[in-house]
């Protein structure tokens, strides 16, 4: 069966600094209606053909804020599979010492989370609430 479906991957990254978490966003490249310009989002992008989607999540993860980590500890945070788009999103604890880049920043789950996308805010949620490791709701 051939697959039509757009197929992107995303990689939330995650971690802890003096007992407050944080997830590292960035801004979209190309803003559309899930990624409105001027709002960060989780790490996403496009999928290569035949590329595996864990790799594909840590390649845009990569491009999009320069974190390189082991995917081995990434897991599967959620997927949105219809007819039109294949899209899978991970999840990866990353060290503290991570930085922010030009394109990326870091947003305390306790913080304002007004500059974020509405889809970004569901998938922090998501992170929050089933994964155990943030214990918390968003």
């Amino acid at each position: 069966m051939n697959d039509e479906r757009i197929r992107m991957a995303g990689c939330l990254f995650w971690t802890e600094r003096d007992g407050e978490k944080y997830v590292l966003l960035s801004l979209p490249g190309i803003p559309g209606p899930f990624f409105p310009a001027g709002y960060y989002s989780v790490p996403s992008g496009l999928m290569n053909e035949g590329e595996d989607e864990k790799d594909a999540a840590m390649r845009i993860g990569f491009e999009k804020t320069g974190v390189l980590d082991n995917k081995s500890k990434a897991r599967l945070l959620w997927c949105s599979s219809d007819e039109g788009l294949y899209y899978p999103v991970y999840s990866l604890k990353v060290s503290p010492s991570v930085k922010e880049s030009r394109f990326s920043k870091w947003f305390a789950l306790d913080g304002e989370l007004e500059d974020v996308s509405a889809l970004a805010r569901m998938q922090i949620r998501l992170l929050c609430s089933e994964s155990g490791e943030l214990g918390k709701a968003v």
